[in-house]
This record gives structure tokens, C-alpha cells and sequence, in this order.
């Protein structure tokens, strides 16, 4: 889920709905972490989404996914699933939009909305809204981002007579590719992510 006021922004200074994110995000590297998932973020696999936090939107998704998934056999013991079963969960998760969730926090959140569906837990209360408020949502890299990283950054890099001279940017024009790339794709990578991308990129042309 991202906030509605995302529609009615563009054409205007973006930076603190950036820097809001990146601070979440920041935040919530200090309180947990999926070493799986941030193995990948340091390969350069998939990135953190400043943009996107989980809410109904996704609580409902993957209510749904999980009920399709117990439907089949091959992925559950009894009523229970499987270990194949909840990585089929986290894809199937993942290939709506394309966000990564932590397979921990999947299983934990499944477990808390069975209980609120029981009546035994009231909504929102629990350790289900301390994990939602740190939950990072990780997205894939994909040639498309790739692209248009090399494209908007070589057309920077033109028109700035200083990153001519050094073949890089200053910090407001990352903020300004950073910006960009939020209003393209609908997600938003930090800005250290963004510059390792870039990097990246330029060495596998």
C-alpha cells in the first residue's frame, strides 16, 4: 500500500515523502531484518521500497493466497503448511506487484489474522502492529529499471558541468533521479541502493 496523496504530488517538491521513507526504512533495518532478503539487497538482486507499507491492501492478498495454496495438497500436512507451501505463499505474494515480504513475517501475520478471523485478538492490537510498522517491502530490479537508470542519468550527467567533470552527480541531482524514479516505476529504492544500481549498471554496459 502507498499513500493516496502519491496521485496529487507529482509536479511538486517530493523530497519529504522520500525522506520519510528512507527514515522508516532505516529504522526498521535496527529492529529486524530478513537475512535472505538483505542478502539479495547486497547482491543487487531486489531493493527496499520506501514507498510501499503494508496494510489491508496486502493483509487481504495474502488471506487470499494462503487459502488457495492450503487448497492443494502437495503444499500441506494436515492443516498445516508445508515448507514449500510458504514459499509458494511469498511468490505468489510477490507476483501481484512484484514486492518481497519477509517469509517470517508472512507466517506471523497469517497467524494473527486467523485469530482476529476467530474473534480471540482484537484488531490492531498484538505484536502483529509492531512487526507491520517495520515490515520493509523488497522489490526486484529488472532490466526496464536498468535502462531507464542509464538513460536518466547519462541525460543528468549532460547538463551538469560539474558531474561532467567528475562523471558522477551531486546530491540533488541524486535526489532528482531518485524522485524521477519514484514517479515512473511506483516504487522508490533508497538512495545509497540507487546509487549502487547506477554503479552497477555502468560497470555491465
Amino acid at each position: 500500500m502507498y499513500s493516496a496523496i502519491f496521485d496529487k504530488i507529482r509536479g511538486i517538491p517530493t523530497r519529504h515523502y522520500v525522506q520519510e521513507g528512507s527514515s522508516r526504512i532505516h529504522e526498521s533495518l535496527s529492529y529486524s531484518t530478513d537475512d535472505i532478503l538483505e542478502a539479495k539487497v547486497r547482491s543487487n538482486e531486489i531493493f527496499r521500497c520506501v514507498m510501499h507499507t503494508w496494510g489491508e491492501d496486502e493483509d487481504c492478498r495474502l488471506w487470499h493466497e494462503h487459502d488457495a495454496v492450503m487448497k492443494e495438497k502437495q503444499y500441506r500436512s494436515g492443516f498445516e503448511l508445508r515448507n514449500i507451501g510458504w514459499n509458494e505463499l511469498q511468490d505468489r505474494f510477490c507476483g501481484h506487484d512484484g514486492h518481497l515480504v519477509s517469509l517470517d513475517f508472512l507466517k506471523g501475520r497469517i497467524l494473527e489474522l486467523g485469530r482476529d478471523k476467530e474473534g480471540t485478538v482484537e484488531p490492531g492490537m498484538g505484536r502483529s502492529m509492531l512487526d507491520i510498522d517495520h515490515c520493509i517491502l523488497y522489490h526486484y530490479w529488472h532490466p526496464e529499471h536498468d535502462q531507464w537508470l542509464l538513460d536518466y542519468y547519462k541525460m543528468i550527467l549532460q547538463g551538469s558541468e560539474k558531474g561532467k567533470e567528475k562523471n558522477f552527480l551531486n546530491g540533488e541531482e541524486w535526489q532528482q533521479l531518485q524522485e524521477e524514479f519514484w514517479f515512473k516505476f511506483k516504487c522508490c529504492p533508497t538512495q545509497t541502493q540507487l546509487q549502487s544500481r547506477v554503479r552497477y549498471v555502468l560497470r555491465n554496459i
